[in-house]
């Protein structure tokens, strides 16, 4: 194999892992569900962690996500999980497709559990 060949091949499996490549639609597919699937949760959870909050029988987990809820009220906590669904996402654009999508799965799964404990909170005080 020739130098250049191998260049090439190197550069090919290189801009494989690039953010703006060429992935296939069901990985596109596979690859959005499970953002959206994040996006809800998140979501879910931001509205449950509020409501079990404002109920006086839970208590915000995350150490720095209390201190801004402690300082700026739910409206503070609304934003702060903003950014970091933001910034997570972001992050999971730039790895390649197969892992953002694993990553996307495993914190929608995690995020589904603080959403049931938040739930379990609500209903039973």
């Amino acid at each position: 194999m020739s130098r250049a060949t191998r260049w090439c091949t190197y550069g090919e499996r290189v801009t494989g892992r690039l953010l703006f490549t060429r992935v296939t639609t069901r990985q596109q597919d596979v690859f959005a569900i499970s953002v959206a699937a994040y996006v809800l949760f998140s979501m879910l959870d931001c509205f449950t962690t509020a409501v079990a909050l404002a109920s006086g029988h839970a208590y915000e987990r995350n150490p720095f996500a209390a201190s801004i809820y402690g300082a700026h009220g739910v409206y503070g906590l609304y934003l702060f999980k903003f950014v970091v669904v933001a910034l997570i996402i972001v992050g999971m654009r730039i790895l390649p497709r197969v892992a953002a999508t694993w990553v996307a799965t495993v914190f929608s799964a995690v995020i589904a559990l603080a959403v049931i404990s938040n739930l379990h909170v609500i209903v039973n005080g």
